[in-house]
């Protein structure tokens, strides 16, 4: 009985043994990357690179327009103007900005470490690298869905606190 199912009846289903690194049914199975696999993660690492740098830029600019409210909030009250804008609402706005910027960093962080691990685990065929480029380009992706649920469970929040606050008078 064992006899048909030897490899030999289905010998055209089995990949080319070029394809095949290891089969041990007793060890933890062996993933393979091709040469089409690893074309397409150089080419994802230059886009995490760019996009990476893109958001440490992004990062730059808030905390500097953060810095820059703040100081513009230190010096508005002793501008004559007919505004009345409250001393604290620039001292919020400048603090809301930097950290948002600090938020934005770990997630560019997350992106330029993959983009950097992972030619160097292809160039070295190093699956140790490769791994931790992947936990990285997982941190990421679960940093943003968690930014993401709470942006919008904030927005749904503001939405009714905002028609109070303009019913009330207040905005």
């Amino acid at each position: 009985l064992m006899d048909s199912y030897t490899t030999e009846n289905y010998s055209d289903a089995l990949p080319e043994s070029s394809d095949i690194v290891s089969v041990n049914i007793l060890e933890e199975p062996i993933l393979v990357v091709n040469e089409n696999a690893k074309s397409a993660l150089k080419t994802t690492s230059s886009w995490a690179a760019f996009f990476s740098v893109m958001l440490f830029i992004s990062v730059g600019f808030l905390f500097l327009g953060g810095l820059l409210i703040l100081v513009l909030g230190a010096i508005f009250p002793f501008l004559p103007t007919e505004a009345e804008v409250p001393f604290g609402m620039f001292i919020f706005l400048g603090i809301i900005y930097m950290i948002m910027a600090g938020v934005m960093f770990f997630p560019a962080l997350y992106l330029f470490r993959f983009s950097q691990k992972t030619p160097d685990a292809i160039h070295k065929n190093n699956p140790i690298t490769l791994e931790d480029a992947f936990v990285n380009m997982k941190a990421y992706w679960k940093f943003m869905g968690i930014l993401t649920i709470a942006s919008i469970g904030l927005s749904i929040l503001m939405f009714p606190i905002a028609i109070f606050l303009s019913i009330a008078g207040i905005f």
